[in-house]
């Protein structure tokens, strides 16, 4: 446990943030993995967990206007720097990224695809990314409703596209994503 794990949630989404967490483990956790493969409720606990330890979180969030802007790439780079930020590590800590990519921060990295998978600290931050930006959709759904954005939480189901299709996109829908600058093209929007 000498090491700090990064990941995101939301990278292909339609609509909503990029969610990036920082989780550096000071105890074993139990039951820690790839936040896809944990049912909803598990995640929960286990997040809650993972909070109530000695464990440093930190979480950062570009929203969809920020994703269109500077591209997906480079918004989660960014969430990534900031949930590390956010945590308070020191430069020495090793941090064990989730993917191809590494956010441009002032210590040592180490990108491993599906890292969430076999680095207990990624597979927290896996969870509280998930778990938060969860968060975050739950309230864009209250907004804006008939889109089941706390359903699907911005990704692009049938009922989303359809939804987008039909009504326009919200603010909170990325418009540089096809689906939703091609129902710009043909309907406008919100």
């Amino acid at each position: 446990m000498n090491e700090a794990g990064i990941d995101e949630a939301g990278r292909g989404a339609l609509a909503g943030p990029v969610v990036a967490a920082c989780v550096f483990l000071n105890e074993a956790i139990p039951g820690l993995g790839d936040s896809k493969t944990i049912p909803p409720a598990r995640r929960k606990a286990l997040v809650k967990c993972i909070y109530s330890s000695t464990a440093q979180v930190g979480v950062g969030v570009m929203g969809a206007a920020e994703v269109d802007k500077l591209g997906i790439v480079e918004a989660t780079m960014r969430a990534m720097g900031l949930a590390w930020q956010a945590a308070g590590l020191p430069k020495e800590v090793l941090v064990v990224i989730d993917g191809n990519d590494s956010p441009k921060i002032p210590a040592p990295m180490r990108p491993i695809p599906k890292a969430d998978r076999d680095h207990k600290a990624v597979g927290a931050a896996s969870l509280v990314a998930k778990v938060s930006r969860d968060a975050i959709m739950h309230g864009l759904d209250k907004r804006w409703s008939g889109y089941g954005l706390g359903v699907h939480m911005g990704y692009g189901t049938e009922r989303h596209r359809r939804a987008i299709e039909e009504k326009g996109p919200t603010p909170c829908h990325r418009r540089s994503f096809r689906p939703v600058a091609f129902s710009l093209l043909v309907g406008g929007g919100a």
